[in-house]
């Protein structure tokens, strides 16, 4: 025959299980709130350093075209109204000095500049002649030779694409990192083709090395292990901590591949995506800069919830604490209002059977009350 349970087994278990299901419900909501606001402002957070990060980049290659322009304005008052006074010799070497002057004091002041030149129209007889100033050192120097794009053909886009890509836009354009042999290191471009009266006359540029924006990228950090990234508009690497330049998109693995194929392109808003890295949960918060680059932010979701995961645990802890106090204080209680009815029990019972010999407790009112109540 299967036991009753007592009526104190009854009520300590029923005080246990309600106060059980109240702190679960209580903590289960505060995790989840706590969970809900820590996410949205962690995004906030993320997004924030991504968006202070583009525009400090934003601000640089800003800095970049802003310097070609004015070389660009400079270039068009010096030449003039008639550009094919350019093929007289004296009138070319005037307007290259003229020029010069500009070009050296602009590439001296924009940051990370290698180079700066202007290339005349490869079809011209003067085609062989060139403005450039290229970093060595500290100083920027024009004595060093370079390689003309006639000296390549029009198909090697590695070397001549920055002319023929110029030209093609018709407008001032950025060019993906390529190396340039004249500085023998990595840049990207900014070009604006000239045209006067509706004339080519050539190509004003300046090279940027890819280093320099490496080095601010690689400086770029969120929470602990968080770090920044760059890629071309193609989603080739540009700066990744765990990749090397130029490596290909389809030798990355898996996941990142999938990291960087999500990636769509906007220049005015930081997008965000959640995805799956070596088995964990991963936030890229990214944005495509001025000049296609894209650059990104990414950071493990472990780091962004680790408070929500150390308020689990001491809730957890909390709640056992409570539980302990809970079934200590309900046995207590229980037995100050359960004993005195067992024994009157125990006494109506031994009445009932015709023992008249038995003694009577006396109980007053106040051995039914907690021992705490005042």
């Amino acid at each position: 025959m299967k036991r009753k349970r007592s009526f104190r087994t009854k009520i300590i278990t029923a005080f246990i299980v309600s106060n059980l299901m109240a702190i679960i419900a209580m903590d289960a909501m505060g995790i989840y709130m706590l969970y809900d606001v820590t996410e949205k402002d962690a995004l906030e957070v993320v997004q924030s350093i991504g968006e202070s990060n583009v525009e400090h980049l934003n601000g640089i290659l800003r800095n970049v075209s802003h310097s070609v322009e004015l070389i660009y304005v400079d270039a068009l008052h010096a030449i003039g109204p008639d550009p094919e006074r350019l093929e007289e010799t004296e009138y070319r070497e005037n307007f290259q000095k003229g020029i010069s002057d500009m070009m050296l004091d602009v590439a001296k002041t924009t940051d990370g500049a290698l180079a700066v030149y202007f290339v005349y129209d490869q079809y011209a007889t003067y085609s062989n002649e060139y403005i450039l100033y290229k970093r060595v050192g500290n100083s920027f120097q024009s004595d060093q030779p370079m390689k003309m794009v006639s000296d390549y053909d029009a198909s090697n886009s590695e070397y001549a694409g920055w002319y023929y890509d110029t030209i093609a836009a018709g407008e001032a354009t950025w060019i993906e990192p390529y190396f340039e042999e004249n500085v023998e290191e990595m840049v990207f471009s900014y070009t604006i083709p000239v045209y006067v009266n509706h004339i080519f006359v050539g190509i004003i540029g300046m090279d940027i090395s890819v280093s320099y924006l490496q080095d601010i990228v690689s400086q770029i950090s969120a929470y602990d292990t968080g770090y920044g990234f760059l890629l071309t508009s193609n989603n080739d690497v540009i700066y990744h901590p765990y990749y090397e330049v130029g490596d290909k998109f389809a030798d990355l693995s898996a996941s990142t591949r999938q990291q960087i194929t999500s990636l769509n392109s906007n220049k005015y808003v930081m997008n965000t995506d959640v995805l799956e890295a070596a088995g964990k949960r991963k936030w890229i918060t990214y944005r495509t800069l001025d000049n296609d680059m894209i650059f990104g932010l990414s950071v493990f979701e472990e780091e962004i919830i680790a408070p929500v995961k150390v308020l689990f645990q001491r809730t957890i802890m909390i709640t056992i604490v409570v539980i302990l106090a809970t079934i200590i204080l309900v046995m207590q209680t229980t037995f100050v209002i359960v004993h005195p009815l067992n024994e009157l029990a125990q006494v109506a019972d031994r009445l009932g059977k015709g023992d008249m010999d038995v003694e009577i407790p006396h109980y007053g009112t106040e051995s039914f009350r907690m021992h705490f109540v005042p």
